[in-house]
């Protein structure tokens, strides 16, 4: 039996989760009546809903971070005489 059940976990990693988060016990008459488009779906809308709070907190726009971009010698200049060693 234990064998089974590991074998069908690793199988149906969405039917654990929504085991999981459901707290319905394998093999139940809840798990047993409940089909995988409805897993599915309430996966995806988890998927969605992540997605969405993690959009709203912080947006990711393309090209508008500093990372990778290179400095000119003026850039860098500036940088080193707008150091204020006292502060530190």
């Amino acid at each position: 039996m234990r064998d089974f059940v590991v074998e069908w976990n690793h199988r149906f990693p969405m039917d654990l989760w929504w085991r999981r988060r459901h707290k319905v016990p394998f093999g139940s008459r809840e798990h047993r009546d409940m089909g995988f488009l409805d897993i599915l779906f309430d996966l995806q809308e988890e998927i969605l809903v992540i997605e969405a709070a993690l959009a709203a907190r912080s947006p990711y726009l393309p090209g508008s971070g500093e990372w990778g971009q290179e400095l000119t010698e003026a850039d860098k200049e500036k940088m080193f005489d707008d150091l204020d060693l006292d502060s530190l």
